[in-house]
């Protein structure tokens, strides 16, 4: 459950994140602050695009199971009615 609060949480706050870290590179380059502005700004908007890809895909539903594919999964070895009964 905290798993897929966390993905929620990044996918809601890393657009955010993303226009700081582009605000950042851009207070670097107009200010004629040091590169590291810039670097760190770059920086922010790669790593939160890739963890928000990972975030994306870590939620993503698979597609629902056939009927076909429960009877012969629940046919397996050991995937019986719970408790014996």
């Amino acid at each position: 459950m905290y798993w897929r609060r966390a993905c929620l949480a990044v996918l809601v706050l890393g657009p955010w994140i993303a226009v700081a870290g582009a605000l950042a590179a851009v207070y670097g380059l107009t200010d004629h602050r040091s590169l590291w502005w810039v670097a760190g700004g770059c920086l922010a908007v790669a790593v939160v695009a890739e963890v928000g890809k990972a975030a994306y895909w870590a939620l993503k539903v698979s597609p629902p199971l056939s009927r076909a594919e429960v009877v012969r999964r629940l046919g397996e070895q050991g995937l019986g009615p719970p408790f014996g009964a």
